[in-house]
């Protein structure tokens, strides 16, 4: 039988946006292009050179860079994955991102 052992995976820090009306052509400069559905709804068709694993990006998703590498996520898939750093919990994320001793 196997003897397996626990692991917790070391969190990492990323900065994110969450994308709005306001902020999407800024998005769009860096990943794609803006396009307008009929109904007036704007989105980013993403060009794949600039941002793999989705092909659109919606208003209300949250966009992230770390080392100028992107992702977007959908709003429960980035809350399910992600928290914001604070005064509360900024000290056990950088002891848990510390080297082994």
């Amino acid at each position: 039988m196997l003897d397996y052992v626990n692991f917790a995976r070391r969190p990492f820090v990323l900065d994110a946006v969450e994308i709005t009306e306001e902020n999407i052509a800024e998005v769009a400069e860096l990943v794609g292009t803006i396009e307008t559905r009929e109904n007036g709804d704007r989105y980013i068709r993403v060009d794949p050179s600039k941002m793999q694993m989705v092909s659109f990006v919606y208003l209300g998703w949250w966009f992230t860079n770390i080392e100028n590498h992107y992702r977007a996520y959908k709003p429960h898939l980035f809350h399910s994955q992600f928290v914001v750093i604070n005064d509360d919990n900024r000290d056990s994320i950088h002891e848990m991102n510390e080297e082994p001793r």
